[in-house]
């Protein structure tokens, strides 16, 4: 959004969609905690893949297409990991202790949704482009896509999330103070 200040017309005022403006300072540390509650918004909502839902409004069939909520999670948990590899490497210890065998387990994730890819398309190749195995092809494929989607989803949960979340709370990441608020 852009906003004319009244007494100087040639100077413009920038406002972003959550109405703070760039008189705002941007940190590091506020970054990473906008997308933080992303990932944490993104992981609450029911994990579906995209689609079409319907519904009769007054004797009228509505349909409103859905977003892909594993695919805005994962980018979302994707985004907070690049955010945080330095604090990630310097604090490797801490993180390996929650993360043991992320990257394997998304790269076998990975190599098993391609071999069975790599499977279908040689089988379409086989048989040709009849109409019948081509929306065969397509179900086959989506459900490559939509097991892939949650298996990760899955792993992000159990791994991802809970090891950045005890990194941050290691190193005090947003300098808080304990949930009793320092009282004793």
């Amino acid at each position: 959004m852009v906003k004319m200040q009244p007494e100087e017309p040639d100077q413009y005022e920038f406002e972003d969609s959550d109405q703070s403006s760039n008189s705002d300072k941007l940190t590091i540390k506020g970054i990473v905690l906008k997308q933080l509650v992303k990932c944490t918004e993104a992981g609450s909502r029911e994990m579906k893949g995209s689609g079409v839902m319907r519904r009769m409004v007054k004797d009228e069939l509505i349909e409103t297409p859905t977003p892909n909520n594993r695919e805005i999670f994962l980018n979302s948990c994707d985004m907070l990991r690049i955010l945080l590899l330095p604090e990630l490497q310097k604090h490797k210890k801490v993180v390996d202790e929650h993360i043991k065998g992320f990257e394997e387990d998304v790269q076998k994730l990975f190599d098993t949704g391609s071999s069975e890819y790599a499977e279908l398309e040689k089988s379409f190749k086989k048989y040709g482009s009849h109409d019948s195995y081509v929306q065969s092809f397509n179900e086959k494929s989506s459900k490559i896509t939509e097991d892939f989607e949650r298996e990760k989803v899955s792993l992000y949960q159990k791994k991802l999330l809970p090891a950045i979340s005890f990194l941050l709370a290691e190193i005090n990441y947003f300098d808080e103070t304990s949930a009793v608020g320092g009282l004793e």
